[in-house]
C-alpha cells in the first residue's frame, strides 16, 4: 500500500493593491478592532444612501472609490509647496505630525489607489456613513473657498487633512457620539490630542460652518461621479438625499455649530470634549 502523501498545489492570493502602497505597519493588517470600539450596527433616517455600513456593498465601494479619485486629481505636486504655506498650515504637515510611519511617503503624488485605501481603513474601523464622504469632500471645497492663501492638498497633508474632514462629517451626520479615540489604533503615532487640535483647526477654516444645502450636497455628488466616468450604471443605486435626509443633516450640521462654537470660546478642547461633559452631566442626572 502506498502511504506516499500527496500534496495539493494551491494557487497563492495576491493582494490587488501592490504592496508599495501600503499606509500601515504590518503588525496593524490584521488587528482586532478593540472592544471600547465596536460599535451597534446603525440604521440611518434616510431611504436613499445608507442600508447598512458594510464596505462590501458595492455601492460604497464605488464611492470610496469616486471619491479617491475626485481628491486625486486635486493634489498638487510638492513644489507647489512655499515656505508660507507650510507654516500657514504646518498641522496637517505629515512629515512633522506623523500618523502611521515616519518615513511615510510625503514627496509623491499618491495614486487613486493609495487614497482608496486609506479612505477604505477608516471608512470600515469608523463604520461611516456613505453620506460622511460627500460631506468631506464639500468641506475641502469650503476650506479652499475660504482660505488665504488658498489651501491645497499636498503629498505632505492630504492624509491628515482627508482624516480629520471624515470625522467631523461623521459627527455632525450620526445620531451617537463619534470620539476622535475610535481612529487611533489605525494611526498609531497620532493621540487624541492632536486629532482634537486638527478639527479645531479645520472647523476655524470653515468658519465653523459645518452645514450643507440639499443643492451643495448634490452638486458636490455628481461632481464626484462626473470625475470617473467608468465607475458604470451601478453607481446610478445611489442618489441624493431625500427630504427626510436633507431635514436630518440641516438639523445635526445647526447643532453641531452651536456646540462647537460654544466650545471653541470657552476653553482651547475639542467638540470630543464637550460631548464627554455632556454624557457625564446626563449619568450624574440619571444617578440622582
Amino acid at each position: 500500500m502506498d502511504n506516499t502523501k500527496t500534496e495539493t498545489k494551491q494557487e497563492a492570493w495576491t493582494d490587488p493593491i501592490p504592496k508599495n502602497t501600503t499606509l500601515y505597519p504590518d503588525s496593524l493588517k490584521k488587528k482586532a478592532i478593540p472592544a471600547h470600539i465596536v460599535k451597534p450596527r446603525k440604521h440611518s433616517s434616510t431611504s436613499t444612501l445608507f442600508i447598512d455600513s458594510s464596505i462590501s456593498k458595492p455601492k460604497n465601494a464605488e464611492l470610496i472609490h469616486c471619491m479617491a479619485d475626485y481628491f486625486h486629481q486635486n493634489i498638487h505636486p510638492l513644489d507647489n509647496a512655499t515656505p508660507e504655506f507650510r507654516k500657514e498650515y504646518e498641522i496637517f504637515d505629515e512629515s512633522k505630525h506623523p500618523l502611521t510611519s515616519k518615513y511615510a511617503d510625503v514627496s509623491t503624488v499618491p495614486s487613486t489607489e493609495a487614497i482608496e485605501k486609506f479612505v477604505r481603513g477608516i471608512f470600515k474601523i469608523g463604520q461611516l456613513a456613505p453620506e460622511t464622504l460627500i460631506m468631506a469632500t464639500a468641506y475641502y471645497d469650503r476650506v479652499v473657498a475660504n482660505t488665504n492663501p488658498k489651501f491645497m492638498l499636498l503629498p505632505f497633508n492630504w492624509r491628515r487633512f482627508i482624516l480629520e474632514c471624515l470625522i467631523l462629517a461623521s459627527k455632525v451626520w450620526e445620531d451617537q457620539a463619534v470620539w476622535n479615540i475610535d481612529f487611533l489604533d489605525l494611526f498609531p503615532l497620532a493621540n487624541s490630542h492632536d486629532l482634537g487640535d486638527l478639527e479645531k483647526r479645520i472647523l476655524t477654516l470653515l468658519k465653523f460652518d459645518v452645514s450643507l444645502k440639499a443643492s451643495t450636497y448634490a452638486k458636490i455628488y455628481f461632481e464626484v461621479r462626473a470625475k470617473d466616468p467608468l465607475t458604470g450604471e451601478h453607481f446610478m443605486e445611489l442618489q441624493p438625499l431625500t427630504k427626510e435626509g436633507e431635514e436630518r443633516l440641516e438639523l445635526h450640521s445647526s447643532k453641531f455649530e452651536s456646540d462647537a462654537k460654544k466650545r471653541m470660546h470657552k476653553t482651547s478642547g475639542s467638540v470630543d470634549d464637550l460631548a464627554h461633559t455632556k454624557l457625564l452631566q446626563s449619568d450624574v442626572e440619571l444617578r440622582n
